[in-house]
């Protein structure tokens, strides 16, 4: 009987603890998309590479979908969100430094000129807050000094890092940050060849890492492994070799910055993927769902699909941005919302001169769709959108909402939506010398230029 009781007791507590083991494996519950507001004159992010955001009203407030982590950038400023950020910010970009609603969130040190009367200027100021920092490898005793001062602060940092080392002290600058500060998010703009891999796994608190121009060195040969990484961005100017990622199997979110392949195709446990650059690369039939079955988030750029059937069986798919181009009426919104009707958020570019879409009145049969971004022509795509109460944003194109008598009717057939305009992407953002290769920011310009040519300009 003892021996019952016993067998009885020590089941019960198996049982307990593989409870709580099996509570504690739960997966976290999924972030939901935000309206962050932000008091600039222009706003972009990491998840809208190629369009800025703008204010329709006198406030001076831009709004625009955000998710935790991502980057937001502007004229003069940029920061990556963390969890818990406020949903309002004023944004005051001023000499090298960042305000946010008044406190010190940000120094650039390749901005400014003399940094000794730089740092002179700034010492009065509370530096508990400060997020994210721009530094120029090879460091000098300016910065290394002003970065000994606030090394104590114990909340994590994000760092940019614009590479200027012709004396090969790259990795020993590095190896201090490394040791000196939590980093949460690191780019290099330059990727030096003689890059140690050693150091970067040494951050154990780094989640975000950014390689704005990889060597060729590297690829064509296979990205080292750096498993506490989650989030990359990574920018090329060849295609990169086939087991590229093989090492870093663990990846949920790329930022492909280049031309993508069939490289990707082990990345299983990817939530988010954003692919900036055309492709001829690309496999034509490429099926997302059985190599990326958790992708909640996925951006396509021009050229990629003729259709939508590629997207089946991305049952978490609640995020979707593609642009189309040239004679697309194969592109048929009516079979999107068959595949996908969870969608959350739907962003549409015109990438082309008199481009359309098959079905455009389907767009109102996204029941669940909240967050709407129309880009470029609208060729009546906006009398189907005010059938669509049930949206919380919706961002269209500038020239569009600069005509009064549109905007008004749009917010007399949607008063519950905020409404937001959208236009080009800026070239003197200096965000997009870190994220993108020269090479493509060239390709970017020819093309701009041609669109002008023919009498439409991305501005």
């Amino acid at each position: 009987m003892q021996n019952k009781i016993g067998l009885s007791a020590a089941l019960y507590v198996c049982l307990v603890m593989l409870f709580s083991l099996i509570s504690g494996c739960t997966k976290p519950a999924e972030k939901p998309i935000r309206l962050l507001a932000i008091q600039a004159s222009e706003v972009s992010s990491s998840k809208f590479l190629w369009r800025n955001f703008k204010a329709t009203d006198s406030t001076g407030f831009v709004h625009i979908p955000v998710k935790d982590d991502d980057l937001i950038f502007g004229d003069g400023f940029s920061f990556s969100l963390w969890e818990g950020f406020p949903d309002s910010i004023s944004v005051d970009p001023q000499d090298s430094m960042l305000l946010v609603n008044g406190e010190l969130w940000g120094i650039d040190f390749s901005e400014s000129q003399n940094r000794s009367i730089f740092l002179d200027s700034i010492r009065d100021f509370d530096f508990n807050h400060l997020r994210n920092v721009g530094l120029v490898f090879p460091m000098d005793i300016t910065q290394k000094n002003f970065l000994g001062n606030i090394k104590g602060n114990q909340h994590q940092i994000d760092i940019v890092i614009t590479n200027k080392d012709t004396l090969g002290l790259f990795n020993e600058d590095l190896k201090w940050l490394a040791a000196n500060f939590q980093i949460s998010t690191l780019f290099f703009d330059q990727v030096p060849d003689s890059l140690d891999f050693d150091v970067i796994r040494s951050i154990k608190t780094l989640d975000f890492l950014g390689l704005g121009n990889i060597p060729i060195s590297l690829q064509t040969g296979i990205l080292p492994p750096l498993p506490q990484i989650k989030s990359l961005s990574l920018g090329a100017e060849e295609p990169l070799n086939f087991d590229f990622f093989y090492n870093n199997k663990q990846l949920e979110r790329l930022i492909a910055v280049y031309i993508v392949g069939a490289e990707i195709h082990v990345l299983k446990n990817l939530k988010e993927l954003s692919i900036i650059v055309p492709s001829e690369y690309f496999p034509p039939y490429y099926d997302f769902a059985k190599r990326h079955p958790n992708l909640e988030r996925l951006d396509l750029p021009s050229t990629w699909i003729s259709d939508f059937s590629h997207l089946k069986g991305l049952e978490k798919l609640k995020w979707f941005s593609f642009q189309y181009f040239g004679d697309s009426l194969g592109l048929d919104l009516e079979e999107l919302v068959e595949i996908h009707p969870q969608l959350k958020l739907l962003s549409i570019s015109q990438d082309g001169f008199r481009s359309r879409l098959a079905n455009q009145s389907a767009l109102k049969n996204f029941s669940e769709l909240e967050f709407l971004l129309i880009q470029e022509e609208t060729f009546g795509i906006d009398s189907v959108i005010m059938q669509m109460p049930h949206l919380k944003y919706l961002s269209m194109p500038e020239d569009y909402l600069e005509n009064s008598l549109n905007l008004e009717a749009m917010r007399k057939a949607l008063p519950n939506t905020i409404i937001s305009s959208n236009s080009g992407f800026c070239l003197g953002s200096g965000w997009l010398l870190v994220l993108l290769p020269l090479s493509l920011l060239a390709f970017l310009i020819q093309r701009s230029l041609f669109k002008i040519s023919l009498g439409k300009s991305d501005h």
